[in-house]
């Protein structure tokens, strides 16, 4: 800051003269006697906010921002520009400074202390009510600005708590879905066998991972008289409560079918005209391994509808692959599958499994091989069928470390004592 004492000319006692209205051309040169001249560069600070009030400003060149600090945050208060004052109100109440003044650009100032302010005030009372006026219009502009800042605020508060309500909502939608699919997934795993009995020298085992809360993969063991089981693997196109809804039907549709059936064939395409008649319009369909075996003979039936094909471990160690032609159920109109009989041997292992299992991914993108998984079954196939099943779905876990389950992993392991009973 620079001060000295003020020149008068006309037009420094014209703009001192204006800046207070009512005032005359002799008040105006009582304030350039009473005042020295001051120059503030960009940024600098006129006064602090809660120093001491001892000077009265008019602006004569550049602007000057009034700011008030409120909490951790600083507000602006007025911005005064040329042939406009400021430091009044603190001067008139003794009061310490409610604002801080900061330069804005270069900035050229008139100052009158307090003693002199008030002795002016109090020899000339036109020039002390033009003062008052301006004192008034200042707070009421002060007070405009607050109210506007006010509704401003409670109009982003408004939105912040309708922001709030809407999340709230959100929320309780969210634990209430949440809610219904951990329900629907208990009612789908009920649908799910959790075990089952083994009959003639045959132990079964079935395990399920879906990649939501409910999933569509469906795996049974279907008692059908004399000796004979039906076994069912099957995978529905998608994922969520409509794969889980459809599954649930296949189901349905496999054992009001199976019992009933001619065979493999027949049975896949009465599921198969069952899925159509239910749901014409739907794109969902469902892959499937269905067979029927004769647990005192050994032979095995089946059908592949557009499956992974199930592998059949012999007893020296040598694998089959259960290869059929045949297309997926449902969807489309027309269906043919090609039926096949494999002979399942004495100490033979059987693995079906959902596509969800191969495809399963590690954190480098490689799918789960189909390869580990014959091998898992080979270390584990003096196990029982459940040990059999939980070793490769472990094995898979192992594979996928943290990377997310993206498709339901199922699988269906059939176990043939080595001896007959």
């Amino acid at each position: 800051m620079s001060g000295d004492a003020v020149p008068a000319d006309a037009a420094l006692t014209l703009l001192v003269a204006r800046a207070f209205s009512g005032a005359d051309s002799s008040d105006a040169q009582a304030i350039l006697t009473a005042a020295r001249r001051a120059s503030y560069p960009d940024g600098a600070h006129l006064c602090r906010e809660g120093e001491p009030a001892d000077t009265f400003f008019l602006i004569i060149q550049g602007a000057v921002v009034l700011t008030q600090h409120l909490g951790e945050t600083t507000r602006t208060v007025a911005v005064r520009e040329a042939g406009e004052f400021f430091g009044e109100m603190g001067v008139l109440e003794g009061a310490p400074r409610s604002a801080t003044a900061t330069a804005v650009g270069q900035v050229i100032v008139l100052e009158v202390g307090e003693t002199a302010f008030r002795r002016i005030l109090a020899d000339r009372p036109g020039l002390a009510l033009a003062i008052v006026r301006g004192l008034v219009a200042n707070v009421r502009a002060a007070d405009r600005g607050a109210l506007v800042e006010l509704q401003s605020a409670n109009l982003a508060l408004r939105s912040a708590l309708e922001s709030v309500h809407a999340a709230q909502a959100a929320l309780l939608q969210k634990e209430r879905l949440e809610h219904e699919l951990e329900i629907a997934g208990r009612v789908q795993r009920s649908l799910l066998p959790a075990s089952f009995e083994p009959l003639l020298g045959f132990e079964f085992a079935g395990r399920n991972q879906p990649a939501r809360h409910v999933g569509g993969d469906l795996y049974d063991v279907i008692r059908l008289g004399g000796g004979r089981v039906a076994l069912v693997m099957a995978d529905v196109s998608d994922k969520g409560v409509q794969a889980a809804l459809f599954m649930a039907v296949t189901r349905t549709l496999f054992l009001a079918h199976a019992t009933h059936g001619d065979g493999p064939a027949a049975v896949a395409e009465r599921v198969h005209a069952g899925l159509r008649e239910i749901a014409p319009e739907s794109d969902m369909f469902v892959t499937a391994f269905y067979g029927e075996l004769d647990t005192a003979t050994g032979e095995l039936g089946y059908v592949r509808a557009g499956h992974p094909e199930a592998l059949l471990l012999g007893p020296d160690g040598s694998w089959a692959r259960l290869s059929a032609r045949g297309r997926f159920l449902g969807a489309l109109d027309g269906f043919a599958v090609e039926a096949r009989i494999a002979a399942f041997p004495l100490g033979g292992v059987l693995v079906a499994y959902s596509d969800g299992l191969t495809d399963a991914l590690d954190a480098s993108g490689v799918a789960f091989p189909l390869g580990g998984l014959m091998s898992v079954v080979e270390a584990h196939r003096h196990r029982p069928a459940a040990d059999i099943a939980d070793a490769v779905l472990d094995a898979v876990d192992r594979h996928r470390g943290d990377s997310p389950v993206t498709d339901d992993l199922s699988i269906l392991v059939v176990r043939r004592a080595a001896i007959p009973d």
